[in-house]
């Protein structure tokens, strides 16, 4: 059975250069911290796959148009999941979905937390996972 990860694996950004008094190169404005990019690869029955950003929030998965994260397959439900991105953690729920949510064949009950590299599979045929910027 699953065991869902201690903790979210996103990679480090690295700063822009700064001089001694913390001000970017070439920049007089105060130095800027750029927040960890999220990024979700997406892959339909087809093969297809689209990698989508996704920012502090809560973005829901599904066929609905309005969905965040909108897939045109007819095993998803109109809202079938919804990602979180809270703090450098993420996580993922099933919203009741009829083919509902899985990781490792596991069917999701409660949210659980990412890391990069899990494959979540979505309905019949789509996955998701976490990727490397």
């Amino acid at each position: 059975m699953y065991e869902p990860p201690a903790a979210l694996e996103v990679p480090s950004l690295e700063a822009a250069p700064q001089d001694d008094a913390g001000v970017v190169s070439g920049d007089d404005s105060v130095a800027k911290t750029a927040a960890p990019r999220v990024v979700l690869e997406v892959t339909t029955a087809d093969g297809n796959s689209t990698r989508v950003d996704l920012a502090e929030g809560r973005h829901e998965i599904g066929r609905a148009a309005d969905c965040g994260v909108h897939i045109d397959d007819r095993t998803l439900s109109r809202r079938h999941a919804v990602v979180t991105v809270e703090g450098g953690a993420v996580t993922i729920a099933d919203q009741d979905s009829r083919n509902g949510t899985f990781i490792d064949d596991a069917r999701l009950m409660a949210p659980v937390q990412l890391r990069v590299g899990v494959v979540v599979t979505l309905g019949d045929q789509v996955t998701v996972r976490l990727v490397e910027p």
